[in-house]
């Protein structure tokens, strides 16, 4: 019996295994294969044990998708989604007991539960060359990008009548490859996303190589920078200081010695830090002087700062998804009028509730206009 691993799982798994920059990504590794989950193939933690687990799959909870709701066993064990996926190749075989499902597959499944915004943060992960602390707890960097954003459009175009296949598809028009970080591909997200959806509508190249000219090569002769967000056309860049520096001095050092050979090089650069993502007003702040930078005003809808801070929520702040958790369920972000206020932003207190039906005006002999007349039915 084969075991069809998707949704988180898949992610897990997928991340857990990423190659060195230079060797063969996984997707490449991995043989793929036709086997899809076919009916009667029930799945229950109880047939799942009796296999050897993969390396990089949680034992703790288990994503696996399965051909009919018959199929579903679910439990704490076992979460069972009957979705078939897309394409005649979208599975990766691991062994003879357990395929999992290729990047853009996963890609496509999980636009079904995530926020738009973390969608587009999750493109910019598998494109990207990290894999996140909440994956592995060893610092991994430089490695091969799972799949390219031309390889996701070209499978998601092709899953058209899919659900959230035009969710996922609009996504990837946001999507830029080569972070390097998981706050790189926060930022970027809310860099790259449209005024509408309250980003700053300015979209970046990530770690792009700037050559340095002779002149502008620095004591240490550094032939190239690369900032973390640069706009050639613009010729600014943005980089992010994140808190690996533990040593103020060496960092201020190197801050100036990299925004003096840019300058050099006619490229205007900006610095930004986590205190500049700690509430949305620090981060439209910063999207403000940036827009500035470039010679930009972006057009702003009315609700505009409602978005942002739905943005911000679901980006950086309580909203925020992290691998090691389950898939968000669909939830609300605060009201800007509670979250001004300090108020708890979950269901109202029954207290509170009652307090406003008591509050709301009877109909009786203050309230009906004497300009007017009522017919009263009296029920037996």
């Amino acid at each position: 019996m084969t075991f069809f691993i998707g949704h988180i799982s898949a992610l897990r798994y997928l991340l857990a295994h990423r190659m060195p920059r230079g060797e063969s990504p996984l997707p490449q590794r991995l043989s793929p294969t036709k086997a899809k989950p076919q009916p009667g193939n029930t799945t229950s933690w109880a047939t799942i044990r009796k296999a050897e687990l993969p390396l990089g799959v949680s034992s703790s909870r288990m994503h696996v998708n399965v051909a009919s709701v018959e199929d579903r066993r679910p439990s704490a064990a076992i979460a069972a989604h009957m979705w078939n996926a897309p394409g005649r190749y979208p599975y990766l075989r691991i062994d003879e007991q357990f395929c999992v499902l290729s990047p853009e597959a996963c890609f496509l499944q999980l636009s079904l539960c995530l926020d738009f915004a973390q969608l587009v943060e999750l493109g910019f992960l598998l494109c990207g060359s990290y894999v996140p602390n909440s994956v592995s707890a060893q610092r991994r960097k430089n490695l091969e990008p799972l799949t390219t954003v031309e390889r996701l459009t070209k499978t998601v175009a092709q899953a058209v009548g899919y659900p959230g296949s035009t969710k996922a598809l609009t996504a990837l028009h946001f999507v830029q490859p080569g972070s390097a970080s998981a706050m790189e591909s926060k930022i970027g997200t809310a860099l790259s996303l449209t005024t509408q959806r309250g980003g700053c509508g300015l979209k970046p190249l990530l770690n792009e190589s700037i050559a340095l000219s002779s002149q502008a090569q620095g004591f240490d002769w550094s032939r190239s920078r690369t900032p973390d967000f640069f706009w050639p056309e613009h010729m600014i860049a943005l980089d992010y200081d994140s808190t690996e520096w533990h040593d103020e001095t060496a960092r201020a050092d190197y801050d100036e010695r990299r925004r003096n050979e840019l300058a050099a090089m006619g490229i205007g650069s900006l610095t930004c830090r986590a205190k500049d993502f700690r509430n949305a007003m620090g981060m439209q702040q910063l999207f403000g002087q940036l827009a500035a930078a470039l010679g930009k005003t972006a057009s702003k809808t009315k609700d505009y700062q409602t978005k942002q801070e739905h943005l911000f929520w679901v980006l950086f702040g309580k909203g925020r998804w992290e691998l090691d958790q389950e898939p968000p369920k669909r939830r609300k972000s605060p009201k800007p009028s509670d979250a001004k206020a300090g108020a708890d932003t979950s269901a109202k207190p029954r207290e509170a509730k009652q307090a406003a039906l008591e509050a709301k005006p009877t109909l009786n002999e203050h309230t009906i206009p004497e300009n007017k007349a009522y017919e009263v039915f009296i029920l037996p």
